[in-house]
């Protein structure tokens, strides 16, 4: 669990030291709480795995299910409201903040929350529902409603949620660069104090490097 600690002292800019996070952060709190009560889970042991979950959120403010299968450095911020489903599965280094809920939608056995993975982001009060998968690196926005899968590195908003699409910024080349180009050649041209023979004898040689230039630039 120090490990876990010292990633939410990377992760969360209002924690001073080390300390701090292990003893005052009940995200934390609630995730050594839960490690014991998914123990006793999985020995079967249900009534007293339950018995260890109440106790955790009355004291944080977090309801974790037993059953939930939760990875490394998860980091729950605040933590007040959260609520993870009993078929829950939260990958390593996955960020919820509070008032989320990892829910079902369907009241049957067998996998019916949501899956999390790797790297994900939740903001606050987001709704998760369902047997639907968040993909890896991906971010769900504050409040929203999420019904269906979210793919690998994306953004998703809105209730009901959707991706968020950002458009590729376009660069135009300006139309008048050569206009102006050949406007300076005419000045130089024009000066007395140009050796104009010099000039045009380089000039060719000065339009093949202007030709390559634009030949090897991108787009």
């Amino acid at each position: 669990m120090f490990a876990s600690a010292k990633s939410i002292l990377k992760r969360d800019p209002a924690a001073h030291s080390l300390l701090t996070v292990l003893l005052t952060y009940p995200g934390l709190h609630a995730l050594w709480y839960h490690r014991l009560a998914h123990w006793l889970y999985k020995h079967h042991l249900f009534l007293l795995a339950e018995i260890i979950s109440r106790w955790s959120t009355k004291r944080n403010g977090i309801v974790i299910s037993p059953g939930a299968q939760i990875g490394k450095r998860v980091f729950i911020d605040h933590g007040i409201g959260v609520v993870i489903g009993e078929t829950a599965i939260i990958e390593d280094d996955v960020t919820i903040l509070h008032g989320v809920t990892l829910g079902s939608r369907q009241s049957h056995h067998g996998q019916r929350h949501p899956k999390i993975k790797r790297g994900s982001f939740i903001g606050a009060h987001a709704q998760v529902l369902g047997n639907i998968t968040i993909g890896s690196n991906s971010k769900i926005g504050a409040n929203a409603v999420v019904l269906q899968d979210i793919p690998d590195n994306s953004t998703a908003v809105g209730n009901p949620a959707y991706i968020v699409k950002a458009k590729p910024v376009k660069i135009k080349k300006s139309p008048i660069f050569i206009g102006d180009f050949f406007i300076l050649i005419k000045l130089f041209l024009n000066c007395p104090m140009i050796n104009r023979t010099k000039f045009m004898a380089n000039f060719n040689f000065v339009c093949n490097s202007i030709m390559c230039c634009f030949l090897c630039s991108p787009n």
